[in-house]
């Protein structure tokens, strides 16, 4: 019994030993075998469409004249077609079994299929572990956390040489930005000429993906990709900027600050029934692909 329970022993010491010895090796090897890869990437967002229009009212009012105005502004399919993603900035901090990646990028102005979007542009970040597949590259799988910000003109109120009060707002007929530091302060003044009454739309959003990706050990990158986008987030709202003379934007509210169509005074209706929130869902199949450099880190 003494001798069975001798050899037990052993073989868990040795198992521990060589475990220890190859937790020491991987950690070396990693040590040794750290990358940059910096790419740029594009692909699609097949989103969940929903096509039909949505249109947006409100009253706002002149403290000219103390006349009480109605805006509205209709979205005719907004999301009607898959939205077309362009990485602008991607950086990936590769190890022997993992990565960390941070990207930038947005829907680009010059795509037609988009043309009448204010702006559109998104932010994430993630992790993913890594499998050699030899001479073949990696396979990596994992998953990025995402927020997305969309948005597009419903249309404007010209407020030039007048005082009004939109959704809780006053705009007159000029406004000042002070800009400077501790050492110096300018204060610009403008001429307003119109507020721009946009629908956004802010959405954080996790999606697990894989990928297929070139050797480390090649200074040419390569990745196609495969993600599913799961909104955890999904907020739509209505978002002003006010315009001076010269055509120029100046922030009228904090960027991610929403007017909830849910708000007292606005009315929202999608295919002629009414809505207190966005009816538009950006989730589902993103596939893309990547190209880029690879450098070593020493």
């Amino acid at each position: 019994m003494r001798t069975k329970y001798g050899w037990m022993l052993l073989l868990c010491l040795a198992s521990t030993l060589y475990l220890h010895a190859q937790t020491k090796t991987d950690s070396v090897r990693q040590k040794k075998d750290r990358h940059v890869i910096l790419s740029w990437s594009t692909g699609l967002l097949f989103i969940h469409k929903k096509p039909g229009e949505l249109t947006i009212g409100f009253p706002y009012y002149s403290y000219n004249s103390t006349a009480t105005f109605q805006f509205k502004g209709t979205l005719g399919n907004p999301f009607s077609q898959d939205l077309l993603l362009h990485d602008v900035f991607n950086i990936e901090f590769l190890s022997l079994h993992h990565s960390i990646d941070i990207h930038i990028g947005g829907i680009p102005n010059d795509d037609h299929r988009h043309s009448t979007y204010s702006y559109a542009y998104y932010i994430a970040g993630g992790y993913a572990h890594c499998f050699s597949l030899g001479k073949w590259g990696m396979f990596k799988t994992g998953a990025d956390l995402e927020f997305y910000q969309f948005s597009r003109g419903l249309g404007s109120i010209d407020n030039r040489n007048t005082d009004l009060s939109v959704l809780g707002y006053d705009s007159g007929p000029t406004f000042s930005i002070t800009y400077g530091s501790n050492h110096a302060t300018v204060i610009h003044y403008y001429t307003t000429d119109r507020l721009a009454v946009d629908f956004t739309q802010n959405v954080l959003a996790f999606s697990p993906s894989i990928r297929l990706t070139s050797s480390r050990h090649q200074w040419f990158y390569w990745s196609v990709q495969a993600a599913w986008f799961l909104p955890l987030v999904d907020q739509g709202g209505l978002h002003l900027t006010q315009l001076d003379s010269a055509g120029d934007h100046h922030s009228f509210q904090n960027r991610f600050e929403l007017i909830g169509m849910d708000q007292p005074g606005i009315t929202a209706t999608f295919n002629g029934r009414p809505v207190t929130r966005s009816p538009y869902s950006l989730g589902g199949l993103y596939l893309g692909a990547a190209v880029g450099i690879c450098f070593q880190r020493r």
